[in-house]
């Protein structure tokens, strides 16, 4: 089944595994694009030390707000099913 669970998909039709599988292909696959748009941008920056600098601190501190902003809406649901999804959409 896991070829045919998409995230439009896969609340209606697929075990929860495959609902784990797919909220996990998603992050992978987020995660590695912004890591690509980050050292492009970085890149454009490596004539500035100051503003590469200023961008590294101001992407750690979105980060932690991120973390802990997810970690807020998230806690009522940390051990449930629907957990996976809210990764997915962090």
């Amino acid at each position: 089944m896991r070829g045919q669970c998409t995230p439009s998909s896969v609340l209606l039709l697929c075990p929860q595994a495959a609902q784990n599988d797919c909220a996990g292909r998603s992050l992978q696959q987020l995660d590695f694009r912004l890591n690509n748009l980050y050292a492009k941008v970085h890149k454009r920056l490596e004539n500035s030390r100051d503003a590469a600098r200023l961008m590294t601190a101001s992407q750690r501190a979105w980060v932690s707000f991120r973390n802990n902003e997810f970690a807020f809406l998230s806690s009522s649901a940390k051990n449930s099913s629907i957990y996976p999804w809210y990764i997915r959409s962090a």
